[in-house]
């Protein structure tokens, strides 16, 4: 049998009605990518054939009713499954959630209780030829879906154990990593083919992207605003008239990214970076396990991309999460730009674009007024019915950018080495730097910087003198830079001309002795307020980013937290609520 025929055999072993015998797998660390550690010779993926005493036990069974997402080629299969027997095992049961249960009333399709399996079967794996799989990363389908069913499941298992997961939170409950056998003949003369999976909590809803069309001008949701819409199916109860919609408003629309960003930053304080938060990843829904909700409640699904800081390469090295430091999450008005949701535009006022680069000023979506309660809806104007910025919008939501926000960290105001606030503005330091008609830096090569062999600092005594010309010949990431630098200060000064961009407050230079960037306000021992710029494009990487000119940002790109905070919600968008939304973070070596 060719591996057409396989594949297509094997996908016939997910339809309606098959079972699925569950046997509980311990999966390795997460692997697979440049997130994690080397995948050498002595760290394998462990096995997902189970062992003798494994399959002595009596087996969880799961029925399929339904996939969701099934068939050769798409990769993990996902599929909702009713439970025919749950897990009998209590020691197994520490790891995730307890099986869910229905209520059993008519309202609920046969009071059954129900899951969704996804599966990492690699015979479902997109067809790749000869060349593409050699015995080296990139991995063989096999490894690439080990490497995804270890990776989601310890993310799922994270917040598990943090109590993170499950109704009211964005991340689904988790019901545990599990094998089951997939032989292509369900007869005892084949091979079995043991293949991993997860179970999660079932989402009665549907995504953004779903509820919504798209602009084919501007690539703008389109939201049916005023209409109600059906979020599950539910033919019993819709037949007595007794199945319950949701209303879509622009109020909705914007709590539901509220209460997104507002968990968001949980995840990173907490030390997950979730960098797929996209449309078709966010879910709304208004049940919980068969019962109704009050207020829909946002699920975020698709974590493979996720990295745990703890399973992280800087991680396991010992290095301190980017966060762990502070008190309290961090404020999401430093951590987000309209940029980082720009896939969201058009659930979120399209008026808040303001992105230059794009034709989005002259849509009718962008020029029309928003619809909904004005009033109700923070940030949003009675004459308008639209919020001034996207950055207003986070503070009113979100609270100030100071001390007295009781939910939230910000970063302290910069102070100089005298203790006094510094007043020098971002770039200023950089003043020596030309910019040709060719786009490239033109360095004065009168400029002397004093750094001392041992610390690079300006302030050391008996410094070594060299020029700024040489400097930044011998180190191409300062030249890199440099470049970056003029980008800054080529959109800072179209934000200054046009005044249809909202203007924000800039951050000042990270110059702060004794204090570390990533402190909240409370912690810090000058006397700094409130928190002015907060910059963060990936919070304590920008910061980092944004100190003085004599610090080597080639440390800065290279550094554990600058790398991990890439992945953060702003990979999208390496600006922040205060930077150039074009700009681009400094080059990895």
């Amino acid at each position: 049998m060719n591996d057409l025929n396989i594949r297509y055999v094997a996908a016939r072993r997910y339809a309606p009605g098959e079972k699925l015998d569950l046997v509980p797998h311990d999966p390795s660390e997460p692997f697979g990518s440049g997130d994690f550690p080397p995948f050498q010779d002595d760290y394998q993926p462990r096995s997902l054939q189970p062992t003798a005493e494994e399959l002595k036990l009596k087996k969880p069974r799961l029925k399929i009713v339904e996939p969701l997402r099934a068939g050769r080629d798409v990769g993990s299969q996902i599929l909702l499954c009713k439970v025919v027997q749950g897990p009998t095992d209590c020691d197994k049961i520490k790891k995730h959630a307890p099986f869910p249960t229905f209520p059993k009333h008519n309202k609920v399709r046969r009071g059954d209780s129900f899951v969704v399996a996804k599966v990492f079967d690699p015979r479902l794996y997109p067809m790749r030829s000869g060349l593409d799989l050699p015995q080296k990363p990139p991995f063989d389908d096999a490894t690439v879906a080990y490497s995804e069913l270890c990776r989601e499941a310890a993310v799922y298992q994270f917040f598990y154990e943090k109590e993170m997961s499950g109704y009211p939170h964005i991340i689904a409950q988790y019901y545990g990593c599990w094998v089951i056998n997939r032989k292509v003949f369900n007869v005892t003369a084949t091979i079995d083919e043991w293949v991993g999976l997860i179970l999660l909590e079932y989402i009665e809803g549907l995504s953004i992207e779903a509820m919504c069309t798209r602009d084919r001008r501007t690539g703008y949701l389109q939201p049916p605003l005023g209409r109600s819409v059906s979020l599950h199916s539910d033919h019993e109860a819709e037949g007595k008239g007794q199945a319950k919609m949701l209303t879509l408003d622009r109020q909705v629309c914007l709590d539901a990214i509220k209460d997104l960003l507002g968990q968001v930053v949980v995840c990173m304080h907490l030390g997950v970076s979730v960098p797929d938060i996209f449309p078709r990843n966010v879910f709304l829904t208004i049940r919980n396990n068969g019962h109704d909700l009050e207020t829909p409640r946002v699920v975020l699904l698709d974590h493979i991309f996720s990295v745990v800081w703890a399973h992280s390469r800087p991680g396991k090295e010992g290095v301190p999460a980017p966060f762990g430091d502070l008190e309290l999450p961090p404020h999401p008005w430093e951590q987000c730009c309209v940029s980082a949701v720009s896939e969201f535009l058009g659930w979120i006022p399209p008026q808040w674009d303001d992105r230059k680069w794009l034709p989005a000023k002259t849509s009718p979506a962008a020029t029309a007024p928003a619809t909904g309660r004005a009033s109700d809806v923070p940030g949003v104007t009675e004459e308008t019915g639209i919020a001034k910025s996207f950055c207003d919008w986070l503070l009113d939501c979100f609270g100030p950018l100071d001390d007295s926000n009781p939910y939230y960290a910000v970063f302290p105001e910069e102070v100089s080495d005298s203790g006094e606030e510094d007043d020098e503005e971002l770039g200023e330091e950089d003043d020596e730097i030309d910019i040709s008609d060719e786009g490239k830096p033109e360095l004065d090569v009168e400029t002397v910087i004093e750094v001392s062999p041992l610390n690079p600092s300006p302030r050391q005594n008996a410094p070594l003198k060299f020029s700024f010309a040489d400097f930044l010949l011998q180190n191409p990431q300062e030249q890199a830079y440099a470049e970056i630098l003029r980008r800054r200060r080529e959109w800072e000064g179209l934000r200054t001309q046009d005044a249809s961009i909202p203007q924000r407050p800039r951050p000042r230079p990270a110059r702060i002795q004794g204090i570390s960037p990533r402190s909240p306000t409370r912690k810090a021992e000058a006397g700094g307020g409130g928190g002015g710029g907060g910059g963060g494009g990936g919070g304590g990487g920008e910061q980092e980013s944004q100190m003085s000119w004599a610090s080597p940002t080639s440390q800065i790109a290279n550094s554990p937290s600058h790398q991990y905070l890439g992945g953060l919600i702003i990979r999208g968008a390496t600006g922040s609520g205060s930077d150039g939304d074009n700009e681009q973070p400094p080059p990895r070596s």
